[in-house]
């Protein structure tokens, strides 16, 4: 009876875990992906339900999220910067001084993957409040990127 109950909890918790978006999720996310097309871009939905596309050779990426009713919660990312063999140090106060100028992105490292990685984050009551600025966050993001990089480099001297 034990190994059925535990069986039961652990199938739940894994189909909780790889829950689907629902459909409010899913009708914001068709729109913010039918403007990024419109736009020229060839956004896909990856194995997350993010939506994920490049713009010159670079990988964005947008998760959305229902959080509360009425509001969805969206994360708009930017890969930024391999730290592999970087003093992380340097990587750490550099991703500080960016977040800390930036107020409408941050910048953080990750030990496990040893990267940077960079993002806007927002509640929008529709698509259309965010979709209006996404040309906005994208220069934000590669200006985030750019700034990241120069603090590195001063502060690795």
């Amino acid at each position: 009876m034990k190994k059925i109950l535990f069986l039961f909890v652990a199938m739940i918790c894994v189909l909780t875990a790889n829950a689907q978006l629902n459909s409010n999720e899913k009708a914001f996310q068709n729109r913010v992906k039918s403007y990024l097309s419109n736009e020229g871009y060839r956004p896909e939905i990856d194995k997350d339900e993010d939506i994920s596309f490049k713009k010159e050779g670079i990988l964005y990426w947008i998760s959305i999220s229902e959080e509360d009713q009425g509001y969805f919660y969206v994360t708009f990312h930017r890969m930024a910067v391999d730290c592999e063999d970087a003093n992380i140090y340097a990587v750490r106060k550099a991703c500080n001084e960016v977040t800390k100028q930036y107020k409408v992105g941050k910048c953080y490292y990750s030990e496990k993957n040893q990267d940077c990685g960079l993002s806007v984050e927002g509640f929008y009551a529709t698509a259309g409040d965010f979709t209006k600025y996404i040309s906005r966050y994208l220069k934000i993001l590669d200006a985030m990127k750019d700034e990241l990089m120069e603090l590195y480099s001063e502060y690795s001297d």
